[in-house]
Parts: structure tokens; sequence; C-alpha cells
């Protein structure tokens, strides 16, 4: 009968283990198993905490390193814990996926990815980004507002198809979720505020029906362990950002500080011409269009510029050799505000030109003012020539009216009206301030009274610019950031 066991082998196997132990020993290797995640239930937690690497540059996949201080209701049983102190949260994620991080602008930006599909001709998978905005200290943000202007960005009119839009939690903060939001991948998307900042959750893709199941376990998972935690750091807006447009033979650009919008969109939009069938006050010549969208947190302002829309923020520019064909021989016409512009920028400023209000009625406006609107100008506040590199005009500040109401800080705004130096372009700038100088409630304000508003102007000229909100010295540095070069 054969022995099940070899003793001549036994001993030459284990001199085998013996010789490679001594082997790895002399190289200077020490053997180590190799690490498997922990759930995020056990004692400590297993959290992420990848390398930072530039935006969209592949890494390796993170170490798994041990923390429980984290709270507890963002560690799942089973999961994996993703922590951003920095950003002010934390959450759980599937232990299948995997965790790349980048560094944009001092943020760091979790891209969380899911396992590719096995067979079949699926290479997508799915992921998820998470992108933190801070918004103004002084702002009062709304994020039902937040979320319409942003859907109010072109990309998004026009669509075959309804972005549908619904309620949720975040963190136990109030979040709206956005489905089918186009994009190089359309994407599931979650808005929410917390602390002065905005947390924007995308989820790809999201009109894919082989992976909504691994969407939904993502979505799932990420939305029941979301948890804010305190910042380590007050939030930062950053430095200067630049928006820039190619038209009219030029590259039309400018400078603006990030606590002004969440988002600046540049475009073309194309002329209204005048007609039978069109109101004045909706014709226009074609113009590029800076949008400043998100602005001051999304707080609500009711401006006249129709149809310039008047709930966000603007810079446009015409082309002045198009201004002939709207309202020529009007004095409330693009001509007329033209040549009343040039006349000043050529004479000068009289400093009491803005002093007192200007007398009711629809006459001509007394200062220079594009695009035209269906009521009058109340008044003109803080007049003063800005230049820029390619032009000079007037900044001042005012409101509209179409009758004789008392006016509201919610109908204030900062206008800039310019000429490019070669007199082609017309820049107007369209920006609502507040002031604190004004009420907010129509009740509160009473009846129109002419001394009040003269005695609200005085304080209007003569408050520090930097307690308007915004600052008027942050409006004044856009406009004086505007290029116009020839291409």
């Amino acid at each position: 009968m054969r022995s099940p066991f070899n003793l001549q082998q036994v001993r030459w196997a284990a001199l085998a283990v013996l010789l490679s132990l001594l082997l790895a020993a002399c190289q200077g290797q020490t053997a180590a198993p190799a690490a498997s995640p922990l759930p995020a239930s056990a004692t400590p937690t297993k959290t992420v905490a990848p390398t930072l690497t530039p935006p969209s540059t592949a890494t390796p996949p993170p170490s798994v390193t041990v923390d429980a201080s984290l709270p507890r209701a963002c560690r799942m049983e089973g999961m994996l814990t993703y922590a951003n102190p920095g950003a002010g949260y934390c959450f759980s994620y599937p232990a299948g996926f995997s965790l790349q991080e980048s560094l944009l602008q001092d943020q760091r930006i979790p891209v969380i990815s899911g396992p590719a599909p096995s067979g079949g001709l699926q290479t997508q998978s799915v992921s998820l980004r998470v992108e933190t905005r801070p918004l103004p200290a002084a702002a009062d943000p709304d994020l039902e507002r937040l979320v319409d202007d942003y859907l109010h960005q072109t990309a998004f009119q026009g669509l075959p198809w309804e972005i549908m839009r619904s309620g949720s939690r975040l963190g136990g903060q109030p979040a709206v979720v956005l489905e089918d939001i186009p994009g190089r991948l359309s994407a599931r998307q979650v808005m929410a505020i917390h602390n002065g900042l905005l947390y924007t959750l995308t989820f790809t893709p999201s009109d894919q029906p082989a992976l909504d199941e691994q969407l939904n376990e993502l979505f799932s998972a990420v939305l029941a362990s979301f948890t804010f935690l305190d910042p380590a750091r007050p939030p930062v807006m950053g430095g200067p950002q630049r928006a820039s447009f190619m038209e009219f033979g030029r590259e039309i650009s400018l400078a603006y500080d990030p606590s002004l919008a969440l988002w600046v969109e540049a475009g073309y939009v194309p002329a209204v011409p005048l007609g039978d069938q069109v109101l004045f006050s909706e014709s226009h010549p074609a113009y590029v269009r800076f949008r400043f969208l998100g602005y001051r947190g999304g707080r609500a302002y009711d401006l006249p510029l129709l149809p310039f829309e008047s709930h966000s923020a603007q810079v446009i520019v015409f082309r002045s050799a198009d201004f002939d064909a709207y309202g020529r021989d009007d004095p409330l016409g693009f001509p007329a505000n033209l040549q009343s512009l040039r006349r000043v920028l050529e004479s000068g400023l009289d400093p009491d030109y803005c002093r007192l209000p200007f007398p009711t009625g629809l006459e001509r406006r007394a200062m220079p003012f594009l695009p035209w609107v269906n009521a009058r100008q109340v008044f003109c506040a803080r007049l003063e020539r800005l230049d820029f590199e390619h032009g000079a005009g007037l900044r001042y500040l005012t409101a509209f009216s179409q009758d004789d109401s008392p006016v509201l800080d919610t109908q204030l705004f900062y206008t800039f009206q310019g000429l490019s130096a070669d007199g082609e372009l017309y820049i107007a700038a369209h920006f609502p301030l507040r002031s604190g100088i004004f009420p907010l409630d129509p009740q509160i304000a009473g009846q129109a009274d002419r001394m009040l508003l003269a005695d609200q102007l005085t304080r209007l000229n003569e408050v520090p610019g930097e307690q308007f909100d915004p600052p008027l010295g942050l409006l004044d540095d856009l406009v004086r950031s505007i290029r116009l070069v020839e291409r």
C-alpha cells in the first residue's frame, strides 16, 4: 500500500520555502497580505484617502485608511465611506465602486465610478461627481430660484424631452432632484444648500436602461448616507474668472468676481426687427449676451428689461451699425441714445446732473440707456465715467417705473452704457443692487413723495460703495476688464 505522505518531498518543500524567505529578506522585501476593504460598520471605519491629481488625470485605486471620527450616519454597513472635511460632507458608496479625486481651484472633487458591466457591448459605467460652489456671504440664498436660473441656460431650452424636477432631502436639508440633464452623458443631479455652499451631485448616465440598476444603487446609498460636516475652513470664492465670445469680428471678453454669480453664460441672440406685430420694447438688433445666472444667491429683483430677462444680471454688446433700423426718428430709439452717449463722453460730465429726480412722464430719458424699455427713468445717481481697455462709458445707478409709485430696493440697479474706441460696438451692463436705502415691501413704502425721494438720492450718492450688495467696486472692476480684441 502506498503511503499518502512522502517524507522526502515534504523535506524538499520545506527547504524551498525557507530559501524563498531568505531571498526576500536579502532583497529588503517584506511579505504582506493584500488589503481588502472592511465594511463601514466595522470599528474602526475605513474611509478613502486618495492622492490628489489634476482634473482628468487617471490615478490608481486609492488606499484605504482608518478613520472612526466620522458621524455614524455616513458609515453604512457593507460599504466604503468617502469624506471631504474641507467641503464639509461625507457619504457611503457601494464596495464594488472605485474612487478617483481631482483638485480644481483648491477644491477636492471626488468621482465615484461603478464596475464596467460584464458581457454585451456596454462599456460605460455609472459615476458620481460632487462639486461645491461658495455663495456670497451677504446673500440670502433661495434654492428654488437658483435651480430656476440653472435651468434657464440656453443648453436646456427647446429640448425634445422635459427635465423632470422633484423635491428630496440631502443630509437633512431640502434638495432638488433634476432628471435627464443633457450633456456629454445625460445626468441626474441633486442640488442643496448648506453653510454657505451650493452642493451639486451629478449621477451619470441617466438614460441607459442597462445601467439603471447600478445607477439607482449608487444614488440610493449616497442620498441615504450623505452627511454635512463643519468645514475645516470657510469656503473660498477664488480669483476672478474670464468669459469670452467671438462675434462682430472681435473676441469679446470680461473678467468677473465669482461671488457675483454661480454660472456665467455667453452667447449670441438674433435680432428681432421692428414691425406692426412687435412692440418696440421687444425689438432689438442682434447682440452678444453674458448672463450671470444664480446672481447673488438667486435673489429676486424687479427690473424693467424686456425681453432681456429681468431676473438675471447681464452684459450685452450691440453693433452700432445696426441701430438705424431701430427708431431712427424716435427720441427713445437706439440712434438717439447712441448720439446722446457720444455727446456726454466728448463734452464731459456735469456733476450736478443726477442730483434730483427727473420730471414725471415718459419724456426722453435724461441719461443714455439701452435697450429701450416701456418705462421712464426715475433718477440717476453715482454717475461716473469708466474707461476700459478698448473704450469708455458712463456708470450710474437708476430705477425705471411706469407710474409714480415709490421706488423699491428691488428696482434699483447698476448700469454701464459705453462705446468701443472706434465707435463700432455699444456695451450695456445691468446689475441689480441692494442699497438698504429704499424699502423692500411696497406696503411699507407708502405713497410716492418727491421730498422723500430727494432725501433717498442724497443718501444713495453718499453711502460708501462697499456698502452696496454687491459692492460697486466689483461691478466697476468687471466693466474695466472688458476687452474687444479684433480677430
